[in-house]
């Protein structure tokens, strides 16, 4: 009779009293009960480590830590330090699952032979609900088509909630302490890894989006330029890996877009920064034939590098 494998589930804990007791329950009552359940409490100041207290008093399979606030990246390197299960998921403590998550997660791995596996998010919005996928049945991917489609960010998102790892993707592989956008800067690497991901999007994760978190936080372009950068480490590491030949269109089309937005700003040492990184980009594709990046996208390009000033005159223009 095959046994039942160690599931660890980390989950990031900072200052959620108002939504952690419906994540925790989530969590306890999974039909996969062979888990144990990380709570990485991250310095919080309300009732949040009261509450991961009382459940750990219920629950054996409940282990919680408190340590001074590392951010989220910090707390999820704590659970990867401590777990010992042979496969690691995340659930943010905000979010809720449903009881046959973990279940649902293993059941495709191992039948698809995977390294990862990858299901559906509900996404909840003021009392409202609504698919973040469709749901076309199972697919297998190997490696340089589920990063291709990684780097795409359409079929296969960056985010590690809603998936199921192999602990040994980690083992040489920690979040980047201090960084935004913590889960595109590490995805890349372990995808790379991977011999096959299995993919199921029925929905059962369920993303609750609420006023305040960073990625709904509107005019944070300290943010936006974090992720620009974790994206050129993602399409880089594909060069390397042979994926790509070159970098691909997409990416400068959302370089120019984020130039667009500075030069709508006040010119300040910040903004300077973004356009000289910006610039550093777009000189990626020198060279490059009309016919790859289209005539409209090379003249944007263009006029960035050479005219800035002109450039920002008119994007201000046609933008008023």
């Amino acid at each position: 009779m095959q046994t039942s494998p160690l599931v660890s589930i980390i989950v990031p804990i900072y200052n959620v009293e108002s939504y952690l007791e419906k994540c925790l329950q989530s969590i306890v009552s999974q039909t996969h009960a062979n888990i144990e359940i990380l709570l990485i409490d991250d310095g919080s100041t309300d009732r949040s480590l009261d509450i991961c207290r009382t459940f750990a008093e219920r629950d054996a399979r409940i282990r919680v830590v408190h340590q001074e606030n590392k951010g989220l990246s910090g707390a999820r390197n704590t659970g990867l330090e401590m777990a010992s299960g042979e496969y690691i998921c995340f659930v943010d403590s905000d979010d809720w699952v449903d009881k046959d998550y973990v279940s649902a997660l293993l059941r495709l791995l191992r039948t698809c032979r995977a390294d990862i596996s990858v299901i559906g998010f509900m996404e909840e919005r003021n009392g409202q609900s609504r698919p973040a996928n469709r749901h076309l049945g199972i697919r297998i991917w190997n490696m340089p088509t589920a990063y291709r489609k990684l780097c795409f960010d359409k079929e296969l998102k960056s985010h590690v909630c809603g998936k199921l790892f192999k602990r040994k993707l980690f083992q040489e592989i920690r979040f980047p302490v201090g960084q935004v956008y913590e889960d595109i800067a590490i995805m890349g690497d372990l995808v790379a890894q991977t011999k096959r991901m299995a993919v199921n999007y029925a929905p059962k994760y369920h993303y609750f989006i609420r006023p305040g978190s960073i990625t709904q936080s509107k005019n944070k372009m300290e943010y936006q330029w974090c992720r620009m950068q974790a994206l050129y480490n993602q399409f880089t590491l594909g060069i390397s890996l042979g994926i790509f030949k070159r970098y691909p269109p997409r990416f400068l089309r959302r370089c120019i877009r984020f130039a667009d937005k500075v030069m709508l700003m006040e010119e300040t040492e910040e903004t300077l920064k973004y356009m000289e990184g910006i610039s550093r980009y777009l000189r990626l594709y020198d060279g490059q034939y009309l016919g790859i990046i289209g005539l409209k996208v090379w003249m944007c390009k263009r006029l960035i590098l050479r005219h800035p000033e002109f450039y920002r005159q008119w994007i201000r223009r046609i933008k008023s």
